[in-house]
C-alpha cells in the first residue's frame, strides 16, 4: 500500500505542473508468463486508455506521466482434457485469460527538435501496475495461482509529437518489459509492446 500512496501523491503533483494535458490509446500485444512458461500460445491484443501530462519542460527534455487502464493477457490457454458424456477423453478448448490494471508510469523524455513544433523524442522511466482482477479461470492455474496485486516495471518508448496552435499531436512505440515477481513462491510476470496515439492541450 505504501507504493501505491506514493505513487499517487507523486501523480497529483505532476497534475498540478502540468504544461501539456493529453488522453492516448492505441493498440497493445501483451504476453503474461508464469515460472518463465508462457501462459497461453499466442498474445493478447488490447486497446489501452491513458490520461496523463507533460511537464518541466525545457529545450532538450522533460517529464511525462500517466495513468489509466490496461488489460494483459494471452490467447490460446489450454483448458484441461474433459470426459464426454460417452467416456470418451477429449481435448480441452482454447480459451482466453485476462487481467484488468489500473497502470502509472513516468518518463523523462530527451528531445530532438526539428523545428519550433516538432520534436522526436526517447523516453524511460519506472511503471506501476495495480491488478484489479488477479484471479486465473482456467482450472489448470485457478487453484494453485494468484496474480499479484502489484506488478512493478519500466516503460520505454519513442516517438514524435507536433504542435498546432495550443494542441500536441503524438505518435509512439512504446515497450514495457518484463519483470518477474513472486507470490506464494510462483513467478509472474508481462511484457508489452504498443503502438499509442496521443492528443494533448497546452495549458
Amino acid at each position: 500500500m505504501k507504493k501505491i500512496y506514493a505513487f499517487s501523491l507523486f501523480m497529483l503533483f505532476t497534475a498540478t505542473h502540468a504544461q501539456v494535458v493529453k488522453l492516448s490509446s492505441g493498440l497493445m500485444y501483451s504476453n503474461v508468463k508464469i515460472n518463465d512458461m508462457d501462459l497461453g500460445s499466442s498474445k493478447l491484443s488490447t486497446a489501452p486508455i491513458l490520461l496523463g501530462v507533460d511537464y518541466f519542460e525545457q529545450t532538450n527534455y522533460y517529464l511525462s506521466s500517466e495513468v489509466g487502464y490496461l488489460k494483459i493477457g494471452n490467447k490460446g490457454v489450454a483448458t484441461m482434457a474433459e470426459i464426454d458424456p460417452n467416456g470418451n477423453v477429449r481435448d480441452g478448448d482454447l480459451q482466453k485469460e485476462t487481467f484488468d490494471m489500473i497502470h502509472l508510469n513516468t518518463t523523462i523524455r530527451y528531445k530532438l527538435n526539428f523545428q519550433t513544433n516538432a520534436h522526436a523524442f526517447i523516453g524511460a522511466g519506472p511503471s506501476m501496475n495495480i491488478l484489479t482482477n488477479r484471479d486465473f479461470k482456467d482450472e489448470v492455474y485457478k487453484d494453485i495461482a494468484e496474480m499479484p496485486k502489484i506488478l512493478m516495471g519500466v516503460k520505454t518508448e519513442i516517438g514524435f509529437s507536433y504542435e498546432i496552435d495550443r494542441f500536441r499531436a503524438s505518435l509512439s512505440g512504446v515497450y514495457l518489459p518484463r519483470f518477474k515477481q513472486r507470490n506464494d513462491l510462483i513467478k509472474y510476470g508481462f511484457d508489452g509492446i504498443s503502438t499509442m496515439v496521443s492528443l494533448g492541450y497546452r495549458l
